[in-house]
């Protein structure tokens, strides 16, 4: 009895090692404690005019290397934003170096001996690494408005090079360069343009769709991007959201399909007298309560002013503004529309059979006004570079007149912790989140026993013995 009760535990034993001898460790298999990159975000200068960024921002001098053409009087200096510096790690996630907003940022309506270069009028700081900043790192700025959610206006993306000759040779259509030094300092300088292509009160700044009238600012998933764009000239596929469902995705311009989420979960319908709105479980976004009445809201009429909330949920009141005020409806194809006395935005004259517009598609050229109507031109050759919105799909080209993302930045991470999703607002990872301490994993060496993932780490067991004097072998 005692003998046969001996057996199975040393076979056990001879079973998992398959022999005790003294053998160096296996090498980690790749992917598993050490991280995999498979792909880092690509590089970037976005702004209205590099790279199909935000309508109505641009980067200055010496984030580029010249301003593009602006007229003074059009310059929007009542932006609230903040500078953010994100360090781009080797495993395509981002860690943040500084941030810098309110009297931080110098509004400035006049050339300034604080920014030499810089044109005027602009909003400037300073961003001063020191020695931090060593060759070979590279950066990623970005501007935030701070609008409800925030959006990102501009991207800015930094190399570190060890001298001015280095810094001479970057490609400056995707880095501004900054030279190594213990006092190394940048100078970050744009501007925001008085600028409503879509007439929905909201200048293209401070609109998540600029394109398209939306007054309610309605982001159901907080990426930055309106709902009311978020299938504008997107390929189908497409992934989107409504707010109240997973899974959806775009389809001949419209956000549909998908799986409703739980009933509870939190919402916006776009109302901005509404508060508290949750899923119902059927995929519709609705309940909550009303916002208290004198709560300031817009309606969208660009001739209309100090509207509020009136306590039921609906948003109106005010006061017209004066008959004649200069206003648009959105029509690209429109001009010298003005406000009636009725508070009505209308008149105006169409503008000349021919003249040049765009429907906003980067994946169409020359469009133009027929009748007060933009359209026509003919679709981009395909493989044609375009922007899907999205900064995660890295090789963004014209399809059919369809821009079509593709290349996504994939987020990685090893056996002790959980890959991020991409920022589509960014274009990087998060920083991998760790594992529940206890989760199974495999340093490749079976002498360890039972491993587990701790505090992020893939960390031994106890120890496997061998019978007699030889050491144990790591089968």
């Amino acid at each position: 009895m005692l003998r046969m009760s001996r057996v199975p535990s040393v076979l056990a034993v001879v079973a998992l090692l398959a022999g005790c001898e003294s053998k160096p460790p296996a090498p980690v298999p790749e992917g598993k404690v050490a991280a995999s990159v498979e792909r880092q975000a690509r590089e970037l200068i976005m702004d209205q005019t590099n790279n199909f960024g935000t309508s109505g921002f641009y980067w200055l001098p010496p984030v580029i290397p010249a301003a593009a053409a602006f007229i003074a009087a059009n310059f929007d200096g009542t932006a609230a934003a903040t500078v953010k510096v994100d360090l781009l790690n080797a495993d395509g996630s981002a860690t943040n170096q500084a941030s810098l907003t309110g009297a931080q940022i110098t509004i400035s309506t006049t050339t300034s001996a604080s920014f030499p270069g810089t044109p005027a009028p602009f909003y400037g700081t300073t961003w001063s690494p020191g020695a931090a900043a060593t060759v070979g790192q590279k950066y990623r700025i970005h501007i935030e408005a701070l609008t409800a959610p925030v959006h990102v206006l501009g991207i800015a993306d930094v190399q570190v090079v060890v001298d001015q000759t280095a810094a001479n040779a970057v490609d400056r259509t995707k880095y501004t360069p900054l030279i190594a030094s213990s006092s190394a300092s940048l100078k970050i300088t744009f501007r925001v343009e008085k600028k409503d292509t879509d007439g929905d009160t909201l200048n293209d700044w401070a609109d998540n769709c600029p394109t398209k009238a939306n007054a309610n600012q309605l982001d159901s998933n907080q990426d930055g991007l309106g709902d009311a764009c978020q299938c504008l000239n997107m390929a189908n596929g497409t992934a989107c959201s409504t707010g109240c469902k997973t899974g959806e995705t775009c389809s001949a311009g419209a956000c549909t399909g998908g799986t409703n989420k739980a009933s509870g979960t939190t919402c916006m319908t776009g109302n901005l007298c509404k508060q508290s709105e949750t899923c119902n479980g059927s995929g519709v976004c609705g309940g909550g309560s009303n916002r208290s009445s004198g709560t300031t809201c817009k309606t969208g009429n660009v001739c209309k002013q100090t509207e509020t909330c009136n306590g039921s949920g609906v948003c109106g009141g005010g006061s017209n503004k004066a008959s004649g005020t200069a206003c648009t409806t959105g029509n690209v194809c429109k001009q010298t529309e003005t406000c009636n006395a009725s508070g009505t935005c209308q008149g105006g004259s169409s503008k000349s059979n021919g003249t040049a517009c765009t429907t906003g598609n980067t994946c169409k050229s020359g469009e133009t006004c027929t009748s007060g109507t933009c359209g026509g031109g003919s679709n981009k050759a395909n493989g044609a570079a375009c922007s899907d919105g999205n900064a995660c799909t890295q090789a963004d080209t014209c399809q059919s007149g369809t821009c079509t993302g593709a290349s996504p930045v994939a987020c990685t991470a090893d056996q002790c912790h959980t890959a991020g999703i991409c920022d589509p607002k960014l274009g990087v990872c998060p920083a991998p989140a760790a594992k529940t301490t206890g989760t199974s994993c495999s340093d490749g060496n079976a002498c360890n026993g039972v491993e587990t993932c701790q505090a992020g780490t893939c960390t031994a067991g106890t120890p496997v013995m061998c019978a007699g004097p030889s050491v144990c072998k790591d089968a």
